[in-house]
């Protein structure tokens, strides 16, 4: 397995968390994801959802910029990965298998 190494900004943070991994076997994606709790409410859990929205833009916007490395223009990044993401959302089997974890 090829871990990626945790960001140094993170390495001092006592009151960070891991929210999500991501891997690639088999031929799709499996996810392990940070959400909820024992005492979650939904006022909350919309809270959370909103935050992931975030999270998610960010990642969309860094993977965007990687790919600058590769001469791949970023609005065009931007382009591919919206209508990637719009059609997986659209299957009815989608490639991802996981789990989710609820605890803080």
């Amino acid at each position: 397995m090829h871990e990626l190494k945790i960001p140094p900004q993170v390495e001092g943070d006592t009151k960070a968390i891991e929210l999500a991994r991501v891997w690639w076997a088999d031929n799709m994606s499996h996810a392990s994801l940070r959400m909820g709790g024992p005492n979650t409410t939904r006022d909350r859990a919309l809270a959370e959802i909103d935050e992931w929205g975030v999270v998610l833009g960010g990642m969309v916007r860094l993977l965007a910029q990687g790919y600058g490395r590769y001469e791949v223009d970023e609005t065009e990044t931007l382009v591919r990965l919206k209508a990637h993401f719009l059609e997986a959302l659209r299957e009815i089997d989608p490639i991802l298998a996981g789990r989710h974890h609820d605890e803080h």
